[in-house]
Formats: C-alpha cells, sequence, structure tokens
C-alpha cells in the first residue's frame, strides 16, 4: 500500500514538533540503530536493515510536492541466495554473480556484497525517534545523527495526499523542503 510523505530536516524544528504534540499523541520514544543502503545515485530507492529485517520501499511518483512511496521488499535476515538473486539483486543493483553463499546474516551482506559493490554504499544511521498518530496520517519527530552529523526531521504521512497537505499546513511546515533519507543521507556524507 502507497503512502504520500512530507519530511522536513532542521537542527532545532522546536516549533513544529510542539504544534505536532498539541496535535497527536505521541508513542514511546524508540532508539534504533539501521544500516540504509545507498544505491548509486538513486534517489527512488529506499533500502534499510532496522531490527533484524531488510526493508525497502520505492518512490513510484510524486503529487503537488508530496513523494508517494510503496513498500516493494521486507525479509527478515539473514537471507537467502536465492532470494538475494532473485528480489533483492534487480532492485539493488546488485551483481548476482556477487552472491556466493547460502544465507546471509546482516555481517556477511555487508562485508561480502554491499561492500565491495562500487555502486552500492552502506551508511549506519542513529536515531531516537517518536511517532503521532492523527486522523489519518501518521506523524514522527526523529533525531538523527550519521558520524559527525546530527539533525532532526519531523514527517507526515497518509495514504490520502489531502491528509498530508492539511498536516503540513497545520504543523506550519509549508515552507520547509520536502527531504527524503536518500538525499538527507548523501548531504550528511
Amino acid at each position: 500500500m502507497s503512502r504520500f510523505e512530507f519530511r522536513m530536516w532542521s537542527d532545532d524544528p522546536v516549533d513544529v514538533v510542539r504544534r505536532l504534540e498539541d496535535m497527536a499523541v505521541p508513542e514511546e520514544s524508540k532508539g534504533s540503530t539501521e544500516l540504509y543502503i545507498l544505491s548509486g545515485d538513486d534517489m527512488s530507492t529506499n533500502a534499510k536493515v532496522r531490527d533484524g529485517v531488510l526493508d525497502i520501499k520505492r518512490m513510484v511518483g510524486s503529487y503537488r510536492g508530496l513523494e508517494r512511496w510503496e513498500p516493494c521488499f521486507k525479509c527478515p535476515l539473514p537471507l537467502s541466495a536465492d532470494v538475494l538473486r532473485d528480489r533483492v539483486a534487480s532492485i539493488l543493483a546488485l551483481p548476482p554473480e556477487a552472491v556466493t553463499r547460502e544465507n546471509y546474516d546482516l555481517e556477511t551482506l555487508v562485508r561480502e556484497i554491499l561492500e565491495p559493490a562500487p555502486a552500492l554504499r552502506p551508511v549506519t544511521v542513529h536515531k531516537r525517534r517518536r511517532r503521532f498518530v492523527w486522523r489519518e496520517t501518521l506523524g514522527e519527530h526523529t533525531y538523527v545523527s550519521i558520524g559527525d552529523w546530527t539533525s532532526q526531521t519531523v514527517a507526515v504521512e497518509s495514504e490520502k495526499p489531502g491528509e498530508v497537505f492539511d498536516a503540513v499546513a497545520e504543523l506550519g511546515m509549508g515552507g520547509a523542503d520536502n527531504v527524503n533519507y536518500q538525499r538527507a543521507i548523501r548531504m550528511a556524507l
């Protein structure tokens, strides 16, 4: 199921976060360390490993400044050779001949597949995130660090673009650029 998303980045989005807290009930804050996989200059594929699961979504379009993302693959690690060759290789432009083992846990995937591939770059991202639910919209406020770079992001998403437009307006995010994780990570490196 695809979702429309708007994501802004700021060193201190205090006013937007305050409005988000006033509009919606937050979940508990949760920390995570995630591995994002950058694939060449491809900005339309968001691939990451979080909580032992490889999760890939594709940007399938845009609508009046919103990005429309659709899940295309989700599988817990370890990944079998067949899954890597038949499902993941085409999405991430992986050379299928690089797959030589029966199974790949995260460490082996990084060391033997991702790091040697010239078009792929694994990037460790640390997050502390709070999620919010407001009407038919999901929101989040996240502290992000990549190496020495730190920032905060506020995002809203929904299956309905009108819900996202309403949330962006009510949160006061309208003047910000919509920057997805793939673009933000590249700017941070």
